[in-house]
């Protein structure tokens, strides 16, 4: 047996779907930290940081809660949607196995 230098390489060209991640998270994390201090920062602080046009401070609690109203609303219409397309229990549509309609039992 020979021994050559090629060996397969072991170093894989890394995806750029990994670095959108990566940029991704930072954005969305810088984006968290701005929103903290636009809600939580006086109207002086902001000011002062030469920050004057900004959304009415309602916004900061109301989004957050109008979200989370709206993942509650389709929990619960996904829930309803399914109890309106299932068969009623004693539909004969709920009836499965090998024996699924014996005559003389229901009719003796």
């Amino acid at each position: 047996m020979s021994q050559t230098d090629e060996s397969p390489t072991t170093l894989a060209k890394t995806p750029t779907y990994e670095y959108y991640g990566f940029v991704l998270y930072l954005l969305s994390f810088i984006a968290f930290a701005i929103y903290l201090l636009w809600a939580y920062l006086p109207k002086e602080v902001l000011e002062s940081l030469g920050i004057t046009y900004y959304p009415d401070r309602y916004w900061a609690l109301a989004l957050p809660v109008w979200s989370f109203v709206l993942v509650i609303f389709i929990f619960v219409a996904f829930i309803s949607i399914n109890f309106l397309n299932t068969a009623p229990l004693d539909s004969f549509n709920t009836i499965t196995g090998s024996n699924e309609f014996n005559s003389n039992f229901y009719y003796s």
